[in-house]
């Protein structure tokens, strides 16, 4: 009897949950009022769910579509301002120009008003393009003003004659920095305003061309690298018979260069490689200075074929000019240094240079050791006479 009665109770409490997970739980006559409320107000969140997501669903397909036109017409506007931005002060990218060899920087006269405006450009007195150095195309347009960089008035005017013939609002990247791109797929090109405390600039720039020109720059360097290798008749890297440590050799070329009356090799002070050519000329009288310095340079720039680059050192007269050659990691260094009385001229090997100043640890480690040494031998027989 006990049996039957736990399987009638069984059955019915399988039955009752049975009943309350059933799809159909509504139409059961088991169900009380209060069940059925809640099941009503279970289904009516379900269904206000199900619409809210199908809502969300269509308003973030809506919001891609937006972004994409959005990104469209930006793309269109960027390209549109790549096209414009293709002349400057009458000089236009990409245009090739007939010049000297090598040649990678040149100075010109503008032919029309500041991007087209009847008002001129106040102080700007330095006006030049910057051209790939073989094909020699212009890749960027460059014009400089002199003391201008407190000048907020100038810099305004500047902006805002930008933004009114381009139609766009230029960015400022940093302090005293304006800038407005224009993108035509991978090409760009970059309109800048920098001042700084020496002066204010106003540049074009087209950043596949400025690619161009450092990549003929590495093929121009590894070339000038064999050429920079002698100078007066002395080799780069020949060994001297020197004395031992000896650094500094005087030396007599059968044919002087210009009036320079000193003339002296530097050597690395172990091995006796030669790693700096080095002339110098004394001048008392600053106008013949500087034509001692403007005949070097052409003297130099005629025999190599290049242009040497141009250092000017601040708030001073001091000015250097350098050309380089690089073959890998390997890199030599013709510069001419003028101060207020002398000019010099100078062919060195940087990396017997490093050489030298390796030598020179070296030899300077040696002598101390060798002092060292030389004191503990002295106090060993001092400490035996006590």
């Amino acid at each position: 009897m006990r049996t039957i009665f736990c399987f009638v109770f069984i059955m019915i409490s399988i039955s009752t949950i049975a009943d309350s997970y059933s799809p159909y739980r509504l139409e059961s006559p088991r169900m009380t009022r209060r069940s059925q409320k809640l099941q009503e107000a279970r289904e009516r969140r379900y269904r206000q769910e199900v619409t809210y997501k199908k809502e969300e669903t269509k308003s973030i397909r809506n919001d891609k579509n937006v972004r994409k036109d959005i990104k469209v017409a930006d793309t269109k506007k960027l390209a549109m301002l790549y096209q414009s931005m293709s002349n400057l002060f009458g000089k236009k990218i990409a245009e090739k120009v007939m010049l000297g060899q090598y040649r990678e920087q040149i100075s010109f006269f503008p032919n029309e008003t500041f991007l087209n405006t009847k008002k001129e450009l106040k102080n700007f007195y330095e006006y030049f393009v910057r051209v790939t150095p073989k094909t020699h195309l212009i890749y960027e347009i460059v014009a400089k003003s002199k003391n201008a960089s407190w000048d907020y008035k100038q810099i305004d005017y500047l902006r805002k004659a930008v933004e009114e013939r381009y139609g766009a609002s230029m960015a400022k990247s940093r302090y005293n920095e304006y800038v407005l791109e224009g993108k035509d797929g991978p090409r760009s090109r970059v309109l800048k305003i920098v001042s700084n405390r020496e002066y204010l600039q106003l540049s074009l720039l087209d950043i596949e061309g400025q690619k161009q020109a450092e990549k003929e720059n590495e093929e121009i360097a590894k070339f000038r690298y064999d050429e920079l290798s002698t100078l007066f008749g002395i080799r780069l890297g020949d060994k001297i018979n020197g004395e031992q440590n000896q650094v500094l050799i005087p030396i007599y070329p059968k044919r002087k260069f210009l009036q320079y009356n000193d003339y002296y090799i530097k050597i690395t002070p172990k091995t006796h490689l030669v790693y700096e050519i080095r002339a110098k000329a004394e001048v008392d009288i600053s106008s013949v200075l500087e034509d001692f310095e403007i005949l070097t340079r052409k003297a130099v720039e005629s025999k190599y074929g290049f242009y040497m680059n141009e250092k000017k050192k601040d708030y001073s007269t001091d000015k250097e000019y350098s050309l380089e050659g690089v073959d890998e990691k390997k890199r030599r260094l013709l510069k001419i240094i003028k101060d207020y009385k002398k000019v010099e001229l100078s062919l060195v090997d940087i990396d017997l240079s490093n050489l030298a100043h390796i030598e020179n640890k070296e030899i300077e480690n040696d002598i101390k050791t060798r002092k060292e040494q030389s004191r503990n031998s002295i106090a060993e027989g001092a400490a035996d006479a006590l």
